[in-house]
């Protein structure tokens, strides 16, 4: 019902950074916030007492769930979601609940109001998205169309948790149906690919041969060398600028702006010698210290959806099959940094900014030529 999450800040004065901590939570629709000084303890006491007095105030005023129609309900998620969520994020949202009212037309159409949505209703659900077919942005299509995987089901079922515990922040339930509902077991998702060092050399020589004949595709390869040696994921790389780098300390800091927050928390990720040699570089091309680092001529930050088209060009091209996107290089440069070099799954937690180790754990790829080397220095 609540969350506790730390804000870092920099004195102007001493330039020293110092932790705040806040509690943040959901109360009549809106998201609230409020400090709890420098205490973390103090933060997850001031949790547990906004969480009771919620859990007061909901029963205070609930009413009648079974008067809310389901659509109704969901049209003002919608309205609050597109308030608070990225573009994307909303469209992810709208699209799955649409997926939701169909299924509730098609298999139970007396089920109108959300009091009698029950845990049966989406594990019939789940049924009838695996029998469906789906484009891969998540529309219906034709029956040649493939299946929805079970890891999108699944993001689907967490949206509809979100809807769900936002209807009983409003007083529309009384608890979760979904609660007790189990995910469905993801062995069909599709393996992110790591790059082998003779495939990114591939990728790099494409790229330049590509910039040479086109000039509005410079950079590319700078770009493929700055993901692999940073693991800055595509939305940070896209929102870095100049003031995120620290060239006396040697550090990017992935850091909040009042226009965007990084998908987890705010860190540091140390310079390695290409990714300083590279911002050094750009440095000298682009000195305004108010611009994105990655832009293009008119100072705008790269789109994702253009580095990605740019990335599986130059794969295509290079002959490097199955590769997905640029996280691709995310995880090229987290199997890199563990099995080719050592570095500790917690210094790989913190720099690739995950929330735990099992994370960072499912980015780990082993190479065959590394588990022989590995064999044979275990053989020795």
């Amino acid at each position: 019902m609540a969350c506790v999450y730390p804000k870092q800040s920099v004195s102007k004065t001493t330039g020293k950074t110092s932790t705040s901590w806040y509690v943040g939570y959901y109360q009549d629709g809106r998201h609230r916030s409020k400090s709890a000084g420098s205490s973390k303890t103090v933060a997850l006491k001031l949790k547990r007492r906004i969480e009771a007095e919620l859990e007061t105030r909901k029963f205070d005023f609930l009413g009648q769930p079974e008067n809310v129609l389901i659509t109704d309900s969901i049209e003002k998620f919608l309205n609050h979601t597109h308030r608070l969520r990225k573009p994307r994020t909303y469209i992810r949202y709208k699209n799955a609940l649409d997926h939701l009212l169909e299924f509730l037309n098609e298999t139970f159409p007396s089920t109108i109001v959300v009091g009698k949505l029950s845990r049966a209703h989406f594990s019939e659900y789940q049924a009838w998205r695996r029998a469906s077919r789906v484009t891969p942005n998540g529309s219906k299509f034709s029956t040649k169309t493939k299946p929805p995987r079970f890891k999108t089901i699944n993001v689907e079922l967490s949206v509809f948790r979100s809807w769900l515990y936002w209807a009983m922040q409003q007083g529309q339930l009384r608890e979760n149906p979904l609660k007790g509902l189990k995910k469905l077991k993801t062995t069909d998702s599709k393996p992110r690919k790591v790059l082998t060092r003779e495939e990114f050399a591939r990728l790099l020589t494409v790229s330049e041969d590509i910039e040479r004949l086109n000039s509005n595709k410079r950079g590319q390869s700078i770009l493929w060398r700055f993901l692999v040696n940073t693991s800055l994921r595509i939305d940070e790389l896209a929102h870095l600028q100049w003031s995120d780098i620290d060239f006396r300390r040697g550090v990017i800091k992935v850091q909040r702006k009042s226009f965007w927050d990084p998908k987890t928390y705010e860190r540091e990720i140390p310079f390695t010698l290409e990714s300083e040699e590279i911002l050094r570089e750009l440095r000298t091309l682009n000195p305004k210290k108010d611009r994105f680092i990655f832009c293009g001529k008119r100072g705008k930050r790269l789109r994702e959806t253009l580095v990605r088209r740019w990335l599986l060009d130059c794969a295509r091209v290079a002959e490097i099959d199955d590769m997905r996107g640029p996280h691709d290089l995310r995880h090229t440069f987290i199997t890199w940094g563990l099995t080719e070099f050592g570095i500790d799954l917690p210094t790989m937690q913190k720099i690739a900014g995950h929330r735990n180790l099992e994370t960072t754990q499912i980015y780990v790829h082993p190479t065959t030529s590394h588990m022989k080397s590995v064999m044979k220095r275990f053989g020795s």
